[in-house]
């Protein structure tokens, strides 16, 4: 499998589009919704072939 360094970022709902959504946190007190989501990461990048495998790449990842 390609090595992705850090394919996680945050970001708010409204940008939502063209990344993975990973999770929802929620609205903060100024209503803004947090998401985590890839960060241009696309399956093309690496050899991933199962659910499994690419759960991996999320988790064998360093901690943001």
């Amino acid at each position: 499998m390609k090595k992705i360094n850090n394919p996680l970022k945050i970001d708010k709902i409204e940008n939502l589009g063209e990344n993975w959504l990973i999770a929802d946190f929620g609205c903060d007190e100024n209503g803004d919704k947090y998401i985590v989501t890839t960060d241009h990461v696309r399956a093309s990048e690496f050899e991933a072939h199962t659910p499994k495998q690419y759960a991996e790449v999320f988790v064998k990842t360093p901690k943001m």
